[in-house]
């Protein structure tokens, strides 16, 4: 469903063109003023998204590529888009009501003009080329045999599916001790130790299965991957690579079938899984522990 901010940012944007065509229409020929009125549009919509800093973008287009499950539009661009606009549309009204003697002189409106500038600018700064926010509201969680679970009100229908899978998690790691997250979320906002995942009605059993067992791992932290490619003290896709290896672990425990090729690397993938099932189980669970514990901080990976 579209968000409603889409709606208004679609109208406050139609009434700044039409303004904008009307005020240029004032001033010049119309065999003059109806190409440029077309042109301004094109021009806008064009360059600032293409252009650096990235967050221009976000004055002059509200970003189509929003969202994830997890996410919903910002309100600082949103809000920088609606504030430009609505500057634009009446800096356009002035100059029309100047032009037809309205009693309005242009002096008059450019603090405003500018304060509007100022604001939009501050609202959009430093932004993504992607602007979103976490979503905070509706997230519903509820225990699953050890752990908590906690899924978007239209993914509820698979609960249950995910809930069996933890529950066998839970019975194979009390008997081996291996460590895994006891809060699995679909929320953007999770805490180190928490694993993450989505898990989509529309996927396949076994696209949501791997999923679920790759969030058996926490995810890096941004800013230990932006650490660890400044440092380059190991390629930091290799954290994105042993996520897939544990969701396969333990998929070779639950005997049910994944798809590995998430990973960086599928193949290197298969070949660190089948050198790790060649272990003593002990030395397969202590593996699997070194990587729960070292990935959130991007630590100090076991040898594969």
């Amino acid at each position: 469903m579209a968000h409603p901010l889409l709606g208004v940012a679609t109208l406050a944007a139609s009434t700044m063109y039409a303004l904008l065509g009307f005020a240029v229409g004032t001033w010049l020929r119309l065999m003059v003023a109806a190409p440029i009125a077309l042109l301004i549009p094109y021009l806008v919509m064009a360059f600032p998204p293409a252009m650096e800093p990235v967050w221009l973008r976000h004055l002059v287009v509200v970003s189509s590529n929003c969202c994830t499950t997890a996410e919903t539009l910002s309100l600082r661009a949103v809000g920088g888009f609606l504030v430009l606009t609505c500057t634009v549309a009446f800096g356009a009204f002035l100059v029309s009501a100047h032009r037809y003697g309205g009693g309005l002189r242009l002096v008059h409106g450019v603090p405003a003009v500018g304060v509007g500038v100022a604001l939009a600018l501050v609202l959009a700064a430093g932004l993504a080329a992607v602007a979103t926010d976490a979503r905070r509201q509706g997230l519903r969680c509820q225990d699953a045999s050890g752990t908590q679970l906690c899924l978007w009100p239209e993914h509820e229908q698979v609960r249950s599916e995910a809930a069996a899978i933890l529950a066998r998690v839970g019975a194979d790691a009390r008997r081996t001790g291996a460590r895994y997250p006891r809060r699995v979320t679909e929320s953007g906002r999770a805490r180190p130790m928490e694993g993450v995942v989505s898990l989509e009605p529309g996927a396949t059993a076994s696209e949501r299965t791997g999923e679920l067992l790759g969030a058996l791992t926490p995810r890096p932290s941004e800013e230990c991957l932006q650490r660890v490619r400044l440092t380059k003290r190991v390629d930091r896709e290799l954290y994105w690579s042993v996520t897939v290896v544990v969701a396969g672990w333990w998929a070779h425990r639950l005997g049910v079938p994944i798809d590995s090729t998430a990973a960086t690397d599928p193949g290197q993938v298969r070949q660190w899984l089948r050198g790790l099932e060649a272990r003593p189980m002990h030395q397969q669970v202590s593996a699997m522990n070194q990587i729960v514990t070292a990935v959130p901080g991007c630590g100090r990976l076991p040898a594969m």
